[in-house]
């Protein structure tokens, strides 16, 4: 069990439960606006990437299929914070991917010298205030595949398996930390998150193992398993270092909490497996499980002692939960749309557009929250900010 004072947020008092801070942040109003179209030609889509603290949306730009391969438009980056969207692009590269971003106004980005719908991601950039803080080249030969940003401007990178020459054989991902203007190697493995201490986390396939590098120190962390394991997920840390992650071992999916070196796993609900989407830095843990015997998902939240079904609104029965801040507040989707809340309870978010597919981002601390809705497969896709607001200013009041 956690002790009491990990579960703490900033001005809650010693006793205070999670669920009372979460009920104290979550508003009762929202206004709703959507990111308009960032600009590229023959734009058919946005890819919501990260939500910050001010409020900024970080996306990338999609150009129609036929536009990308045969190089008329590119993909590209954008940084949207109400007004007009503000593009990321590098002399010499033709197409940006985001990645990460920080509340220093740091954005990280892969970038491709080359034109077409699969470009090689040959080199990151660090971004701020329209300009290249650092480029950052991918080893001789490899493409970055993943990449994250912590509050000093230090990045964490991992390769792609495929090679630049997607001809060649696939390798496995190599695990790098950029940090003031230097490139530690770290070895293989596929970086999934850092935090503010420089402290890393992802999974080495080849080792079978979670691995946690503590600058350029690796170590695999132990588990309960008799075996090396098979496959991951997800990976997740936070602030005070504790790792959870989803892993597959001995033909089965079983969710694991470390801090530092203890390990131990989580409950099933149900008699079924937790699936872990996002951790706070108070060690609540949000996401779902899939009950069988009830064909349905049920989201649910690691609270730090048990492992709770969160309630959906207006009598739904499917839902996932995926994003939690350190205020307790979580969001998620349902059969209906999205909704917002914490262990107390929660409710629907206002949504008058019509969509075919839902995906779910994130929400900062002041309670901002941004998601996404799609056509048919995903296509056509439209990222949604709603900020907490005054009720009487016309505003939509989040359903029951």
């Amino acid at each position: 069990m956690f002790a009491l004072a990990i579960l703490v947020g900033p001005g809650c008092a010693a006793n205070e439960p999670p669920t009372a801070r979460a009920e104290g942040a979550r508003a009762e109003c929202y206004s709703l606006a959507a990111v308009p179209p960032l600009g590229i030609p023959e734009e058919v889509s946005q890819s919501f990437v990260d939500l910050d603290e001010d409020g900024r949306v970080l996306l990338d730009a999609i150009p129609a299929e036929d536009a990308h391969s045969i190089g008329k438009s590119m993909q590209t980056a954008f940084v949207w914070a109400g007004g007009e969207p503000q593009a990321i692009m590098f002399d010499g590269f033709f197409q940006t991917h985001a990645l990460d971003m920080n509340e220093r106004g740091e954005v990280l980005v892969s970038a491709s010298p080359m034109a077409g719908w699969v470009p090689p991601w040959t080199d990151a950039f660090v971004w701020k205030d329209g300009h290249a803080v650092a480029q950052i080249p991918a080893p001789s030969g490899l493409q970055f595949q993943y990449g994250w940003i912590n509050e000093l401007g230090h990045v964490a990178l991992s390769t792609a398996i495929f090679p630049v020459d997607l001809g060649e054989e696939p390798v496995p991902p190599r695990a790098s930390l950029w940090r003031d203007g230097e490139v530690v190697e770290l070895g293989e493995g596929e970086v999934h998150a850092i935090n503010d201490a420089d402290e890393i986390v992802g999974f080495d396939s080849g080792a079978g193992a979670v691995v946690r590098w503590r600058g350029s120190e690796r170590e695999e962390l132990p588990t309960l398993c008799d075996s090396p394991l098979t496959g991951s997920t997800t990976v997740l840390l936070d602030a005070q270092g504790r790792v959870a992650a989803l892993i597959e071992c001995e033909g089965a999916w079983r969710t694991m909490l470390w801090e530092g070196y203890d390990v131990r796993e989580l409950p099933k609900l149900g008699g079924a497996e937790f699936r872990p989407q996002d951790m706070n830095d108070h060690g609540e843990i949000v996401g779902y499980v899939y009950v069988d015997v009830d064909e349905r998902f049920v989201p649910a939240l690691w609270d730090g002692d048990e492992l709770v079904e969160l309630p959906l609104p207006n009598g739904a029965t499917n839902g996932v939960a995926e994003s939690i801040n350190n205020q307790g507040v979580l969001i998620g989707q349902f059969e209906d749309g999205f909704f917002v809340g914490s262990a107390a309870g929660t409710r629907a978010l206002p949504l008058d557009l019509s969509w075919e597919v839902l995906f779910v981002g994130r929400i900062n601390e002041r309670g901002d929250i941004a998601n996404s809705v799609a056509g048919e497969h995903g296509y056509s896709e439209t990222t949604l900010l709603w900020r907490p607001a005054n009720c009487e200013d016309g505003t939509s009041e989040a359903g029951s």
